[in-house]
């Protein structure tokens, strides 16, 4: 339990960046070697303007005390690298709530044969539920974590 409410972060930043998209530049995480990316090539990137994306979340001048306004808005069709990140975790945190074991939610098809290997070297294979989640951090969520994606500006 412990390690699943440590997640929930990861739900809330994983469920954002997927909305928003990333604007992915390629690379891996906060490592900037020229180590290949475990994500697919983009087909559709992501759009700061996302003028006809549909809101999904409005929060109203009305309701701010600052009299601003916010708007989240949603793309299903960008395939960035952060939203296929997005995807990989969000099914992965949807898996674990019904199982008390992690490694099988990693080996789904939203995360790549790399991701899912480096987990496995990363300690993922063991049957410590606590070991797991300490590999999932280190695979898709840590600073240098080699599926974690680039974005703008590291």
């Amino acid at each position: 339990m412990r390690a699943l409410i440590k997640l929930l972060p990861i739900t809330f930043i994983a469920l954002l960046m997927t909305a928003c998209g990333g604007g992915g530049s390629g690379g891996t995480g906060g490592d900037a070697s020229n180590k290949p990316s475990p994500w697919q090539a983009t087909t559709k990137a992501f759009d700061p303007d996302c003028s006809d994306c549909p809101v999904v979340i409005e929060y109203s001048a009305q309701e701010s005390a600052h009299g601003s306004s916010i708007q989240i808005k949603y793309d299903p069709t960008v395939d960035d690298e952060v939203a296929q990140w997005g995807n990989c975790v969000i099914q992965v945190l949807q898996c674990i709530e019904n199982s008390s074991d992690l490694r099988p939610c990693i080996a789904i098809p939203e995360c790549p044969a790399s991701c899912q290997t480096a987990y496995q070297e990363a300690g993922g294979d063991s049957a410590d539920l606590a070991s797991q989640f300490d590999a999932f951090e280190a695979v898709f969520t840590d600073d240098d974590a080699p599926c974690l994606p680039a974005t703008e500006g590291q």
